[in-house]
């Protein structure tokens, strides 16, 4: 009663609320003034902390993404999409009131004109709705960017608090992946049973996510150990072999690709002689390793192949190839690309486009997304938007290249996490992972402060 005294407006909301539970008979307005009101409140006691709530929450959340809030005509606003939309307009709110303290450098430029020509896409889209939905996914990411950038910068935000914020987040998606493994319950695709997806639509959306985790636990664990780590190896080795375990039986081969360009650029910028030594260790155990499954297969009743994970990750299924139907998708995508060769057809509506034009040897095809976020771009906003994200994504990395040597910044693991990233993008769509995502640029802004400072 005391915090309510002192707070007045928060008991009236409260009272206001329960009134419109009692008497409101849609559960999913209920839901959204429930997300509204925990939002008004902990924007009272939080302010810029907020940041931290919606990084905490959204992994989860992604659970329950076919929740339906509300409806218009035939365009559905769900869960996440209220999430979304609640975060760009406190996020929009708060840099407004830090705009002087936005880096005014090369990548702020190029992602805003990205973000602009993704909205006036909107005018000539041929579904408007889905536009402006997905404009709003990808300014979400810029908005995670600065914002974390100038919470850091301003100290307001410690690096602390924000993996703090990423290893809580991880807990229920994690809880979930392994309950699937004991049940059995994970994802059939591809002819692979199994696959572990936790809280999240896809495998593959939680092996990012995965991904993303591990890139933060190896930089404080094992390049940069802190005193805890140091002392703590056991500990340290059994979470490392857990994360990998759950990444590996994602089954998603382009994470693992990652993960190791991930470690091979560190180790070339930090160690140039041991990266040789093992890169040619790599190459020299993987033209073993195709041999020996092939003496197994022909000379003993040992097949490996039979294993799903050896199978997935050195083999392609003739009649459910990802690789080929990926290839295909490109093929057949540039007569539509022709078509609107410079501004495309409007931000978000690849599977729109792609369901209308696909030939007919993917008309059953259980998804039509692009699965490659620059062809994606490329067709709905023509090559001056593919152009122009290209450039964002280069200017990103030359910041991050300068003095990347140097102890004192973390430079080395962000340019080798942008690397990945950009080669995780022709195989997956990436700027659709939304849970993953937040995270990473969150990430990205916190560190970018260090780097404009030593420039």
């Amino acid at each position: 009663m005391n915090f309510f005294a002192k707070n007045p407006f928060l008991f009236w909301l409260s009272l206001i609320f329960v009134l419109i539970t009692i008497i409101n008979p849609v559960s999913s307005i209920d839901l959204l003034f429930l997300l509204i009101y925990l939002f008004i409140i902990g924007q009272k006691l939080l302010k810029e902390k907020m940041l931290l709530i919606f990084l905490l929450i959204r992994p989860t959340l992604d659970y329950w993404r076919d929740y339906e809030i509300f409806h218009f005509q035939e365009k559905i606003i769900n869960l996440n999409s209220a999430l979304a939309i609640l975060f760009f307009l406190w996020a929009g709110y708060n840099l407004w009131i830090w705009r002087k303290k936005i880096p005014k450098k090369t990548p702020f430029y190029f992602f805003l004109l990205f973000s602009l020509l993704t909205l006036i896409s909107s005018l000539y889209s041929i579904s408007p709705f889905n536009t402006i939905a997905e404009s709003i996914k990808f300014l979400d990411l810029g908005l995670f960017f600065f914002l974390a950038f100038v919470f850091s910068k301003n100290k307001i935000i410690t690096k602390k608090l924000f993996l703090g914020t990423f290893a809580l987040s991880a807990v229920i998606p994690i809880l979930f992946s392994i309950i699937q493994i004991f049940t059995g319950s994970g994802l059939d695709t591809f002819g692979i049973h199994g696959r572990i997806y936790g809280t999240f639509a896809h495998p593959n959306v939680l092996a990012f996510f995965i991904l993303f985790l591990l890139f933060l636990f190896l930089q404080f664990t094992f390049f940069e150990p802190n005193k805890f780590w140091k002392e703590n190896k056991k500990i340290r080795l059994i979470t490392l072999i857990s994360l990998l375990f759950l990444l590996l039986i994602t089954y998603t081969r382009i994470s693992i690709i990652a993960l190791i360009l991930f470690l091979f650029i560190i180790i070339l910028l930090k160690k140039q002689k041991t990266a040789i030594m093992y890169f040619v260790s790599f190459l020299f155990l993987l033209s073993l390793f195709f041999p020996l499954v092939n003496y197994l297969q022909k000379n003993t009743d040992i097949n490996p192949q039979n294993s799903q994970l050896i199978a997935r990750l050195t083999s392609r299924d003739e009649d459910a190839d990802s690789i080929a139907w990926r290839l295909a998708l490109i093929r057949e995508s540039i007569p539509i690309i022709s078509y609107k060769p410079l501004f495309g057809y409007g931000y978000g509506t690849f599977p729109l486009v792609w369901s209308e034009n696909r030939n007919e040897s993917h008309l059953w095809d259980d998804s039509a997304e692009a699965h490659n976020d620059y062809l994606r771009i490329t067709l709905e906003l023509g090559t001056v938007g593919l152009v122009l994200y290209i450039i964002f994504l280069l200017t990103l990395l030359k910041s991050f290249y300068f003095n990347i040597k140097n102890p004192k910044t973390n430079n080395v693991y962000i340019f080798a996490w942008l690397i990945a990233f950009a080669i995780i993008s022709l195989s997956d769509n990436m700027l659709h992972h939304t849970a993953p995502m937040w995270l990473m640029w969150t990430w990205l802004g916190a560190n970018y402060k260090t780097s404009v400072e030593e420039k």
